[in-house]
């Protein structure tokens, strides 16, 4: 379970676990972001699984990658210091399924690392 991987495993560990690296260059299709929708509204109906930005980007980017897509996790903070952090995946440097206003951010972490270069 991931909560649990989290909690054990260096978060840069525990990212490489979840990068599938299978045949990268797969595209993303409407079908897959849709089955994304429909695994997350399941997800938020079961108790004491976390519903962060975190968890929620980390099952993002396995799925992503599993799939073959060229996908990045991605942290920031406010670039004004004002309100919180926040995780979010992209693909080809656009956000995936986030409705945040990312260009206030300053991103702190990416990986894999040459995915914002």
């Amino acid at each position: 379970m991931l909560p649990t991987r989290y909690d054990r495993a260096p978060f840069d560990a525990l990212l490489r676990s979840l990068d599938g690296r299978h045949g990268h260059g797969g595209a993303l299709s409407a079908e897959l972001v849709a089955a994304i929708v429909r695994g997350e509204r399941a997800v938020e109906r079961i108790p004491l699984l976390p519903k962060t930005c975190l968890f929620r980007s980390l099952a993002r980017f396995a799925v992503l990658r599993a799939r073959g897509i060229d996908a990045a996790f991605v942290m920031g903070l406010p670039r004004d210091g004002v309100g919180d952090g926040h995780a979010w995946v992209e693909v080809a440097g656009v956000a995936v399924l986030d409705d945040e206003d990312l260009s206030s951010m300053t991103v702190t972490f990416c990986y894999p690392p040459a995915a914002r270069t």
